[in-house]
């Protein structure tokens, strides 16, 4: 089966190399990357329109800003369906740069500990990871800084699961979608509440360029946000990947059928990053970029959208031994053939790990013994105990698609008809009911 992230990040590793390949084997390459794409349709599902370009001060600014830093682009800021979208200015082919930038305008640690603010905080020996969150938290509000027409172009607001409203989120409620937002959202809290001391001696220190309102919680959850949904992985010439900001390649969206990767190479000799398509983008069309391998659950999370026919998508459950006298004999069989209670559903064919644990935790004692004898065998094999395995899955599938369908309910009731509102999406809650639905048919 072709994984498509894993083919545009292999095809995109080919097209690193390129630089360096002698002619001939530049057609060689071309014509294998031609012969997949044709292949295997990777086109986007996602909807298209004709671009609509932002004629906003803040994007004319930014443009200004980027082409007078050297930063080149054949995509640029467009409207598709009321959402900010990059689209392709001209015809994009195979191996075309899309976008390149140089070292100076990428924003990581590097840039966060060499700045002003970035010098007085590593003093106070602060970890990395905040001290990159206080530099964006801080110098998003500096008019003078170098990337003050960068910050000016980013959203205002997120609509991610990290700063979605109480309500939001409790129409999850009932799924073990539900807790991992919970879970996350207070993780983030807690990171806040840590970081406090810090930030109000900020305050105190320099009152008259950080501002109580500059770094509050708001502001805190908005850096995390930013970061989590719009770093890109660059290979340093050192051999060190940093998760760093990308002007321009932020207009980039996501898609599991994407005409670049996620993750680039430092050049060395240009000193600059470049992000190469790996299949053609017609002039006008929304160019897309892969976020990687997500499930549903994540893209919600920490983007604030779901797909629907996400090839990545997961339902996640957890099935547990029964407690009874066969108990221990259960786990010393799952022990011994390695199997695990923690399974990640997709639509299609049933996992033969799901299976094996299904059979496991459905069979009697004698069967229990027969599978402690034959250690060595796998349990995947066709037996008598399927329609019990299958009565198992049933039983415990059936509260969950439940809860979902629940969730799907109040999302339905909620939704205001704005793109915006739009955070739990019910193209997610219906996926995952009908990939409940798909494995209680097999």
């Amino acid at each position: 089966m072709v994984n498509p992230r894993n083919e545009a990040a292999a095809l995109s590793f080919l097209l690193q190399e390129l630089s360096t390949t002698p002619e001939q084997g530049k057609e060689n390459v071309l014509s294998g990357l031609s012969a997949f794409i044709n292949g295997h349709e990777l086109t986007s599902t996602l909807p298209c329109s004709p671009s609509l370009p932002e004629g906003t001060s803040s994007a004319k600014h930014f443009n200004r800003w980027a082409s007078d830093r050297g930063i080149q682009s054949a995509v640029e800021q467009a409207e598709f369906h009321g959402l900010r979208g990059a689209a392709a200015k001209v015809s994009i082919e195979a191996l075309d740069t899309v976008v390149n930038v140089p070292q100076m305008c990428l924003i990581n640690e590097d840039t966060a500990q060499c700045s002003g603010i970035g010098q007085a905080l590593l003093t106070l020996g602060i970890e990395k990871e905040l001290l990159l969150l206080l530099y964006t938290m801080i110098d998003r509000h500096d008019k003078d800084s170098d990337f003050a027409p960068f910050w000016n172009s980013l959203p205002q607001s997120f609509s991610t699961g990290l700063s979605a409203t109480e309500e939001q989120v409790s129409r999850l409620m009932g799924t073990p979608v539900h807790s991992t937002f919970i879970e996350a959202r207070q993780h983030i809290r807690q990171q806040y509440v840590a970081a406090q001391p810090v930030m109000q001696a900020l305050t105190v220190a320099y009152p008259d360029d950080i501002t109580p309102d500059m770094v509050d919680e708001d502001m805190f959850t908005w850096a995390c946000e930013l970061w989590y949904s719009y770093a890109i992985e660059v290979e340093y010439p050192d051999g060190v990947v940093r998760q760093s900001l990308v002007p321009m390649a932020h207009l980039l969206n996501h898609s599991p059928w994407p005409h670049i990767v996620r993750y680039g190479r430092l050049d060395e000799e240009t000193q600059s990053f470049c992000l190469r398509a790996f299949r053609p983008c017609s002039a006008g069309d929304q160019c897309f970029l892969s976020y990687g391998p997500l499930p549903n659950l994540k893209l919600l999370l920490f983007y604030g959208f779901a797909l629907p026919n996400n090839p990545h998508d997961i339902v996640s459950i957890t099935l547990e031994v029964p407690i009874d006298a066969s108990k221990p004999m259960r786990e010393a069989v799952l022990e011994e053939h390695g199997v695990q209670l923690q399974h990640h559903l997709r639509r299609g064919p049933m996992s033969p790990h799901l299976l094996a644990c299904l059979r496991v935790l459905a069979a009697d004692d004698h069967t229990l013994r027969q599978m402690l004898a034959r250690s060595g065998e796998s349990l995947t094999q066709a037996g008598a105990i399927d329609l019990v395995a299958r009565n198992l899955l049933t039983a415990y599938l059936t509260p969950l698609m439940k809860a979902y369908r629940a969730a799907l309910q109040r999302c339905r009731s909620s939704r205001s008809g704005n793109v915006q509102d739009g955070f739990v999406d019910v193209m997610y809650t219906a996926w995952h009911a009908r990939t409940l639905e798909g494995l209680l048919d097999l």
